[in-house]
């Protein structure tokens, strides 16, 4: 079966692309992701001022990321990833199931099959908000990160400059055929003006026509969007 599938929800980018990456059956030839963190994010959104209960909750969150119920509990634990943080980093890559596994950054990932399922895809399509406050950073729509710090200094505190996909450790030694897929030309960055998820049609559509548009059995444009709810 031949399928599309398009992510139109918060989280669902990195999802999408694990069922790509393990499973892949029924294959999905086009992937649209729109804010996703596929290198994680890297704070929590913020609390109005004076609002106590909010910080608190957040902090608690923060505090408490790698712990066992955390990663089974709460899904923004599951690719929370702070490179800037050498203590952070240790224990998401010792306590990460999910996206630590899915961008190939442990020893037990399966590196092959995430490869090989990766890059049959016809095409990437990878969309940040400009105005994303959600996803820190919103580079991570893009493949991007924080510039991680060095692990042999446990105490370590890194800046915030970004390194894009290309010099990314996964895309240099194509750990998920990344870089398979960009030298094929299958891999296309796009942005939508706006705060996250604040998406209008003249920003998703014509990226729905051009990259999935001779696969909608015949749909009329102003049926495209029947495609977000199948």
């Amino acid at each position: 079966m031949d399928l599309m599938l398009l992510d139109f929800l918060k989280a669902g980018g990195q999802f999408l692309r694990a069922y790509v990456e393990r499973y892949n059956n029924p294959p999905i030839r086009s992937l649209l992701t729109f804010g996703s963190q596929h290198m994680g994010i890297s704070d929590l959104p913020g609390c109005k001022p004076g609002d106590f209960l909010c910080w608190l909750a957040r902090n608690t969150a923060l505090r408490g990321m790698y712990t066992n119920y955390a990663q089974s509990h709460i899904v923004q634990a599951q690719y929370f990833r702070d490179p800037r943080n050498a203590h952070d980093l240790q224990s998401y890559l010792a306590a990460n199931t999910f996206l630590a596994d899915i961008n190939s950054e442990i020893p037990d990932a399966d590196e092959k099959l995430y490869k090989k399922n990766l890059a049959s895809l016809d095409a990437l399509v990878l969309v940040l908000f400009s105005e994303d406050k959600t996803v820190v950073p919103k580079e991570s729509g893009w493949f991007g990160s924080y510039k991680p710090v060095n692990l042999s200094e446990p105490d370590a505190m890194g800046d915030e400059v970004i390194v894009p996909m290309r010099q990314q450790p996964i895309y240099k030694d194509d750990r998920i055929g990344l870089r398979t897929l960009d030298e094929a030309g299958k891999i296309h960055f796009k942005a939508c003006e706006g705060a996250h998820m604040r998406i209008s049609d003249d920003c998703w559509k014509p990226l729905v026509l051009k990259y999935c548009g001779d696969r909608r059995g015949g749909k009329s444009d102003e049926d495209i969007s029947d495609l977000l709810i199948q």
